[in-house]
């Protein structure tokens, strides 16, 4: 009987052979919180080439870095800020940067016998222009997009359960105080940003869908794996999804499951109608844009064309009882 060792991070990853090359760069896994980038990660990470871990918070910890702060007065205080009012030039901390969070994605990549790396942190989205800053504007990118009002559902679902919500999204919620709203702007805002940044970079960034990835995962993978420059490799799915080890934090519904399904498609269709209507103001041309149909626009199959309608009954009852 062939014995099993349960995989995981080393103690000291193993110093590289003599002419051993470095793994290099596959992409930034980009999607807004619950994207169904855990799902993804878990995926690729089952590929014989590709090392990608649970998140490190390496990428999105050194971006937020990057990001200056503004006094009252408008000064800017950050890293990049300082260092350029101290006369020194920027490069000198970016390529700096740049070469830690290489070195230290490499040597973890080495010791699991990978050849490639890709990074993903739910938070990293929030952070696309430093991204870009970071990796000097040649990093890759896998975006994954999901319909908003799924994410909306799911994220607020997440919300309720943890008690609490993180620290990325405390702005969001102290300009936009309903949860909600709060987690429809946020899909808007990471979603518009990686749609610009795909205008600009053209191949750069591969964009995939969630829909797509639970209704037909293998020609997905075989996708997401042309792009990063690694071989196909079959039954990837099976394989990652058979492997119980390597949680790490993320989506606590992917490791329940061992296997890919449809369930979560469509959970919006439980929203109320004035509270769809609001969700919809907020991400309708963003959800248009990305081609998914918008609920209440003439072509929708979901009977909710009706949303405006109901909109007005409801401004009405309100007048009524305010004896307008």
């Amino acid at each position: 009987m062939t014995s099993h060792t349960p995989a995981g991070p080393p103690d000291t990853p193993a110093a590289p052979a003599r002419g051993t090359p470095s793994p290099a760069m596959g992409a930034l896994l980009i999607g807004s919180p619950r994207s169904g980038t855990t799902l993804l990660r878990r995926l690729i990470d089952a590929h014989p080439r590709v090392f990608c871990p649970p998140e490190l918070n390496l990428v999105s910890s050194t971006a937020r870095m990057l990001r200056d702060q503004h006094l009252a007065q408008g000064l800017p205080v950050g890293l990049l800020s300082s260092f350029r009012c101290a006369g020194y030039p920027e490069h000198l901390v970016l390529d700096r940067l740049r070469g830690v969070v290489a070195e230290v994605y490499s040597d973890l990549a080495r010791s699991a016998g990978k050849s490639v790396w890709v990074d993903k942190d739910v938070f990293s989205g929030l952070f696309v222009p430093e991204l870009e800053l970071l990796f000097a504007g040649t990093a890759r990118y896998v975006w994954l997009v999901r319909h908003p009002l799924d994410v909306v559902v799911s994220m607020a679902e997440l919300f309720a359960r943890q008690g609490a919500y993180p620290h990325e999204f405390h702005g969001y919620l102290t300009r936009h105080p309903v949860v909600v709203e709060a987690c429809a702007h946020a899909w808007v805002d990471i979603n518009r940003a990686m749609a610009e940044l795909a205008a600009r970079a053209g191949d750069r960034v591969l964009r995939i869908t969630y829909e797509d990835l639970v209704t037909g995962p293998d020609p997905v993978l075989a996708e997401v794996t042309r792009f990063l420059g690694v071989p196909e490799a079959p039954d990837l799915a099976t394989a990652a999804l058979a492997n119980r080890e390597n949680f790490g934090k993320g989506d606590w519904k992917t490791w329940s499951k061992d296997s890919i399904d449809t369930a979560a498609l469509g959970r919006w269709r439980t929203l109320q109608p004035d509270t769809l209507a609001r969700l919809v103001a907020i991400t309708g041309d963003t959800m248009r844009e990305l081609g998914y149909e918008v609920p209440g626009s003439p072509h929708h199959p979901d009977g909710t064309a009706d949303l405006r309608s109901a909109d007005r009954d409801r401004q009405a009852l309100q007048r009524v009882l305010m004896g307008g």
